[in-house]
């Protein structure tokens, strides 16, 4: 099998939950005041639930999986180009 990518390990996971946690509601604020097309609660709402998500799933590859889940950087050649 080949294995692409770099592990983490759970402390660097649980690290990034909780970074998720913080951030989350900022973000969220951030959101509702940018009020985009009025629905700037709505939104705020939406983005938080996804957090929820995502944040849940976080902490389950810490717990359970961290070994199995990889990460690999993948550069953006349009970005580049842009400048």
């Amino acid at each position: 099998m080949i294995e692409l990518g770099e592990t983490l390990t759970k402390e660097q996971w649980n690290r990034i939950g909780a970074t998720l946690e913080l951030l989350a509601p900022i973000m969220g604020e951030w959101l509702k005041r940018k009020d985009h097309e009025g629905l700037g609660e709505k939104d705020k709402e939406e983005f938080l639930a996804d957090m929820h998500c995502a944040v849940v799933a976080v902490y389950y590859v810490a717990e359970y999986a961290a070994d199995k889940c990889r990460f690999m950087i993948v550069k953006d050649e349009e970005a580049k180009h842009e400048t």
